[in-house]
């Protein structure tokens, strides 16, 4: 017997992990102005190609860039006491980032109290109040004397990790990552007054390594201090840690290493058994995990090849990506770079100090290098917009960010959060000594004004962050005019709008002027027997594709995008006839997320299975269609599936409710909550 089964439902087959392997894309939502107007949807504009932008100087500045996350900085010590009255702090540095040591020795024997949590959090709260970012370390080492340490019983510890966890999640964007401390003399991870022996020390260090990565937000990376720790946790041969190379999913791939004997000898004070070895391991690990630490008294240490120099470190930070270090120790070796002539390969440094071009490029640095962009538009047309970016930095940014265009015309101003489609617009993989070209079309909102508009890139935390919250990073050209403070945003180009194109327009402001065609009057009043929905993925830190079809048709099987272009499907709106019942799901003749009208084709389970029993979903005529379907049925974010009549919800063989499955191949599964399973949570969006 022979069996027919569409390829693209092989390949996706092959891969059981579901992932959507693509480049990020995002469908274009309504866009969204300050002045609180709606907008149009319309058809795509045919006006203009890509021109390129002549008034940005794309060099690198020579100047010091203050983003967060990385840099020189400098330490504060906090000590949490559980007389609160006690408890003190050291003043806040001047460096954009800053090392906090907390000193948590004095509850040894005791939970850590809320005055305690409440004292850490209004510091907390004062350094992003100032913008800075902070890298955390916690030790059990009454004032980081390096003395007599007071580690707690395991379990206290646990106790205390835990009882950090909600402050870490409230500060998330403004944390660069958590140093593993807990253990040792200045929470270095050695040297234990309580834990002597090293199976001891092995079980401690492995336990806090484990809590940490479940306490920490995804978006927090972890460091421990010497490969050695790393290999004892995750079971890996040191002598062979370059062949361990991680993958996102991986709790390993959140572990990374701080160095506190930077450049100090050739194992860096014992921080490396075989250098080489583990710098080839660091030069994958080290583009996910922040990386850096503090220079060490060199002196009367074994060197070999080793320098404490800008000249030798410029090539093996970039091998490392190192991302931060400690201005204030050790002093000599930042005192040596600083009177060191830059001698590397970098011609723009040419005549500066060694220490000049260390500073500005630890960790990410981010230089447009081009910039071609649609130059005449219609308001409610399709924007186009590729920017050369590159990496001059040692490292990459590992901190999730999220892009954000801005489009100024004096008082007008219309922030873009949504794309048409985009490519390579993940911030954290514009790769160090890399040129990332991504690019970009947006479907321009229907109600901007003629006129020349300037545009901003924003890239920081969150869509509804502004200005200077939410950490927004700054390119680093040599162009005073680049930076917009005020709008946290990076200047790319100026381009205008040319008029209004109303053609098929379907009007979503019902207080429409007495200018809007007839087709949007005619697509209104149509709509009004039905609801109009369109409904996407919700994954972290991946792309999310719009359920939908690529053709009009039936069809026994579909995957949300093509693999070859990156983009959500064509036909990606659909129609209900409820919001609180189960409806069938009629799919719209509108194209590229507009509105349309229903078609005689609806989503229905087919015939082909998963490997655990579950249909993959496909398009037949509404007449043949056997299911029906309701947003935020089990949950408030799921699409749960129903019998035709609707009044039963669909079940597995063990009873289970069943409810549509987000993968590359849509399908269905047990209905489980979203917030701790991902594939089952929807994103609607009612137009």
């Amino acid at each position: 017997m022979r069996f027919s089964i569409p390829i693209t439902l092989l390949v996706s087959l092959l891969f059981t992990n579901n992932k959507v392997l693509s480049k990020p894309t995002q469908d274009i939502g309504f866009g969204s102005s300050e002045n609180g107007n709606t907008t149009i949807l319309i058809k795509k504009s045919t006006i203009g190609g890509l021109q390129s932008i002549s008034d940005i100087r794309y060099v690198e500045s020579l100047s010091e860039i203050q983003n967060p996350y990385r840099g020189f900085f400098k330490q504060m010590k906090v000590t949490l006491k559980r007389d609160n009255t006690k408890s003190s702090t050291d003043s806040i540095p001047v460096t954009p980032l800053v090392r906090i040591l907390v000193d948590i020795s004095d509850f040894q024997n005791n939970s850590l109290s809320n005055n305690a949590i409440n004292y850490l959090r209004n510091i907390f709260e004062n350094l992003k109040q100032k913008q800075k970012s902070m890298v955390l370390r916690f030790a059990y080492d009454p004032g980081y004397k390096g003395k007599d340490t007071k580690e707690p019983s395991m379990s206290m510890v646990l106790k205390h990790q835990e009882g950090l966890r909600q402050l870490i999640e409230d500060y998330a964007d403004a944390i660069a990552s958590v140093e593993c401390g807990l253990f040792g003399a200045y929470g270095e991870m050695h040297s234990s007054s309580v834990y002597t022996g090293d199976k001891e020390r092995k079980k401690y260090v492995i336990s806090t390594i484990d809590k940490w990565l479940e306490v920490l937000p995804k978006s927090i990376t972890l460091s421990v201090r010497k490969p050695e720790f790393y290999c004892d946790w995750n079971n890996v041969d040191q002598s062979k840690i370059s062949e361990n190379i991680t993958k996102e999913k991986q709790s390993a791939y959140r572990v990374g290493i701080y160095n506190d004997g930077y450049l100090a000898s050739y194992s860096d004070l014992g921080t490396f058994k075989n250098r080489d070895e583990e710098i080839k391991w660091l030069s994958n690990q080290s583009k996910h995990t922040l990386y850096g630490g503090e220079f060490g008294n060199y002196k009367k240490k074994e060197m070999r090849n080793v320098a404490h120099t800008a000249k030798y470190m410029e090539k093996e930070a970039y091998l490392t990506h190192t991302s931060y270090l400690n201005l204030g120790w050790y002093k000599d070796t930042v005192d040596g770079m600083k009177s060191e002539n830059y001698s590397g390969k970098d011609q723009r440094y040419k005549g500066t100090s060694g220490f000049q071009f260390i500073e500005n490029h630890l960790g990410y640095r981010f230089v447009v290098r081009g910039v071609r962009l649609t130059k005449s538009v219609e308001s409610n047309g399709l924007f186009g917009i590729e920017s050369d970016i590159e990496n001059v930095g040692f490292a990459n940014l590992i901190k999730p960010k999220t892009i954000v265009f801005i489009m100024v015309n004096g008082s007008n101003r219309f922030t873009i959060t949504n794309m048409e489609s985009a490519t390579n617009s993940n911030p954290s993989q514009w790769d160090s000594k890399t040129t990332t070209t991504f690019k970009s079309e947006i479907l321009l909102p229907s109600n901007m004004p003629t006129g020349k508009y300037k545009v901003y890139l924003r890239i920081a935390s969150g869509r509804s962050s502004k200005g200077l919250n939410g950490y927004p990073i700054r390119f680093a050209n040599d162009d005073k005019n680049l930076w917009n403070e005020s709008l946290g945003a990076n200047y790319l180009g100026e381009f205008t709008v040319v008029g209004n194109s109303k053609n098929n327009a379907v009007n979503t402001n019902h207080k429409s002027s007495s200018s809007a065609s007839t087709s949007s009057t005619s697509a209104s009043s149509k709509a009004t027997k039905y609801l109009t929905l369109k409904f996407k993925g919700t994954l972290k830190n991946t792309t999310n594709y719009y359920l939908g079809v690529s053709e009009l048709k039936e069809s026994a099987s579909f995957n949300l995008h093509k693999e070859d272009n990156g983009k959500s499907n064509k036909y990606r709106t659909w129609h209900v006839t409820s919001m609180d019942r189960p409806s069938l799901l009629y799919l719209s003749d509108g194209t590229y997320g507009n509105h349309g009208e229903p078609s005689n084709l609806c989503l229905d389970l087919g015939e082909y299975k998963s490997s655990d029993g579950y249909n993959y979903l496909r398009v037949v005529k509404c007449s043949q269609a056997q299911y029906k379907f309701m947003y935020g049925g089990s949950y408030r974010n799921s699409i749960d599936i129903y019998n035709r009549d609707g009044e039963k919800h669909l079940t597995d063989k063990q009873g289970n409710k069943l409810c549509l499955y987000y993968s590359m191949t849509p399908r269905i599964s047990k209905c489980k909550n979203p917030e701790n399973n991902q594939n089952i949570g929807w994103e609607k969006h009612t137009l």
